[in-house]
């Protein structure tokens, strides 16, 4: 993702530089607020996401779509590791900004965001052991949704006192998923397949989610340090604010066809995944 698109969208839900900031127009300067500028760039990404950003590098979001993709997860209670292929995930766009507060003293924001319904489907092969007991394998299609999604928290973003470069200083979030549901074919959930596994896994979910959410939050915010700091390296607050200052108008979205996935069987999947 383009550096100053990472830069206005997630540092500036990171921290308040001043109430407000002078923005010039038609050499007259105006005053606006921080907290409204934020909202209004929020808005224009969410709008935006169906179409993506060419001019400044964003890809569409709208729906997101990959190739291939892999998640980990190793832990004492649960090892997990899914190859998706084909991923499909819409509904990114589909969120509302409860409340957005920034503090100026500390540099810090409270977010409160809920995606109302996103659903991922994509061809999969999955192999987990859980409580070092039960084994969790197959590979087929997958079709889960996650509804009322809420992730409350707060970032703040820090300025190296030598290069005054800008650096994500922390993350912090609660997520809350008010219903997950799964649809997942080729599910062996121990001695568990079909219908029985789905609703095993619709359980199991939003449990984990509640008894292990410290481990999440850690994946999260290890993911997001990473690309932020990635992305605001050589960046000061003047060069924020620059930014800020002079964020570019941008054309009507008209989304691009929805793009065609081949199907594949699953002696296929499985010679895909070996040949990784």
């Amino acid at each position: 993702m383009n550096t100053k698109l990472c830069v206005i969208f997630v540092t500036l839900l990171s921290l308040a530089f001043a109430n407000t900031l002078t923005k010039y127009d038609d050499n007259k300067p105006q005053l606006f607020s921080i907290n409204d500028q934020i909202k209004k760039m929020i808005e224009l990404l969410k709008d935006h996401m169906p179409c993506g950003i060419p001019e400044l590098g964003v890809p569409v979001l709208a729906p997101m779509e990959k190739d291939f993709a892999e998640f980990q997860y190793q832990q004492k209670l649960a090892e997990i590791i899914v190859n998706m292929f084909d991923l499909n995930v819409d509904g990114l766009n589909n969120f509302e900004v409860n409340s957005v507060s920034l503090s100026v003293l500390t540099l810090k924001l409270k977010f409160d965001f809920t995606f109302k319904e996103i659903q991922a489907k994509s061809q999969y092969v999955a192999n987990a052991i859980l409580l070092k007991i039960l084994r969790i394998k197959g590979n087929g299609d997958a079709d889960i949704t996650l509804k009322d999604l809420r992730i409350v928290g707060e970032a703040q973003i820090g300025s190296n006192s030598t290069t005054k470069d800008l650096y994500l200083r922390d993350f912090k979030a609660t997520i809350v998923l008010g219903q997950f549901k799964s649809d997942i074919t080729g599910l062996l959930w121990g001695k568990l397949t079909g219908k029985l596994a789905n609703a095993a896994i619709e359980k199991a979910v939003p449990l984990l989610l509640k008894h292990r959410h410290d481990d999440v939050v850690d994946i999260v915010r290890g993911v997001v340090t990473e690309i932020v700091n990635a992305k605001l390296k050589g960046l000061t607050i003047k060069d924020l604010l620059d930014l800020i200052n002079n964020f570019p108008e941008l054309e009507e979205c008209n989304p691009p066809a929805i793009k065609q996935y081949e199907t594949y069987g699953l002696e296929e999947l499985e010679k895909l995944v070996k040949a990784l």
